[in-house]
């Protein structure tokens, strides 16, 4: 049931024997590596960089996406398992045309979703398409942000009262003080 981009082994040892669960993300986006040696059968080893095992470890894989790991049966198996999956079944492909709405509303749904970030994000433009399309709509969400920022900062010194000046240049608005800065002359 989680949703986004992940990969994690997490430790339980609220049971006997301690038991670790190991998972990735349906699509791969993160990175997870599975490490066994021969010489400590039983002992298995994850890292999210493959430089952490070659040392440790003299049989390394890259985890499948859409898996998980249970240290209970030592099993790998595919939790991610949309109804398109299996091809081999004629009833499984989608016969109705596209819904183009739908399409258009969970494409900016997703854009939206990856944008809500404490952090910078930029856009990497192949020129194709599909980056342009992505592009786009994440420059129309970032400007709705900044105009529902600039409203919500608009309405709050709005409320906090008039400005009210004073001889030594500096002005209140509310408990916000600005200082008045004479223009350069030329």
């Amino acid at each position: 049931m989680l949703d986004g981009m992940f990969s994690f082994v997490l430790l339980d040892e609220s049971v006997t024997p301690t038991r670790i669960i190991a998972a990735r993300d349906p699509i791969g986006i993160t990175t997870l590596y599975q490490g066994r040696d021969s010489s400590r059968p039983g002992v298995v080893m994850f890292a999210s960089e493959l430089k952490a095992l070659p040392t440790e470890c003299d049989e390394i894989l890259s985890f499948p996406p859409g898996h998980v790991y249970d240290s209970q049966t030592d099993t790998t198996e595919r939790y991610y398992k949309p109804t398109w999956w299996d091809t081999d079944h004629d009833d499984k492909i989608p016969t109705s045309p596209a819904n183009l709405e739908s399409l258009r509303k969970a494409l900016e749904g997703a854009v939206k979703k990856r944008l809500m970030s404490e952090v910078p994000y930029g856009v990497l433009l192949s020129g194709g398409l599909d980056s342009s399309l992505i592009a786009a709509i994440a420059a129309r969400e970032t400007e709705k942000v900044a105009q529902a920022q600039a409203a919500a900062r608009k309405k709050k010194f709005a409320s906090s009262g008039p400005v009210s000046p004073n001889p030594d240049g500096v002005s209140e608005y509310g408990t916000t003080k600005f200082l008045s800065c004479p223009r350069p002359t030329r």
